[in-house]
């Protein structure tokens, strides 16, 4: 016998994040693996 199903809802993880973009501070809202993603692309630059 199987549990009944749910209507749970994967959401992503959003924060708000201050980003400097062409010299310009911009606060976005990105989710924690974009972030990760971007601070390993910063690291390798």
């Amino acid at each position: 016998m199987r549990a009944p199903r749910t209507k749970r809802m994967w959401r992503p993880n959003i924060q708000r994040h201050t980003v400097s973009i062409d010299g310009r501070s911009l606060q976005i809202n990105v989710c924690t693996r974009c972030l990760r993603t971007a601070q390993k692309v910063a690291k390798t630059r």
